[in-house]
């Protein structure tokens, strides 16, 4: 009975996974299409509506400042790997000040800058 359970648990788990590909490829394909007419991608964001709103872009815009401020100010190297299909893939490394063997490995979107992911990076 418990095996039953089983597979219908990863078959609705593989049907989500296989519509969420499908809504990934449309975006990455087709940024302006039916699923992505409302993402303004590269454009200024949107006006806020409310002071919940304005708080909330506010404090965005400061954490995107200060972890631009501190990627600039941090040594780093700059990583190149070239894939088996002839790809570059450009990265960079971020070394603690003291030896760890903990690593924290970041990709920045689609369409996101780089800039936005080391928001994240500053709090390693």
């Amino acid at each position: 009975m418990w095996w039953k359970i089983l597979i219908i648990a990863l078959a609705v788990f593989f049907i989500l996974l296989v519509l969420f590909a499908i809504f990934e490829v449309e975006l990455m394909l087709a940024p302006k299409s039916r699923f992505a007419k409302k993402i303004n991608w590269n454009g200024p964001m949107p006006e806020p509506k409310n002071d919940a709103e304005k708080v909330c872009l506010e404090n965005r815009n400061k954490i995107i400042e200060r972890a631009g401020q501190w990627n600039f100010s941090t040594p780093h190297t700059e990583l190149t790997i070239k894939t088996k299909d002839g790809l570059t893939l450009y990265g960079y490394e971020y070394l603690q000040k003291n030896k760890s063997h903990n690593w924290v490995i970041l990709a920045h979107g689609f369409h996101s800058p780089e800039d936005e992911s080391a928001a994240y990076g500053m709090y390693f």
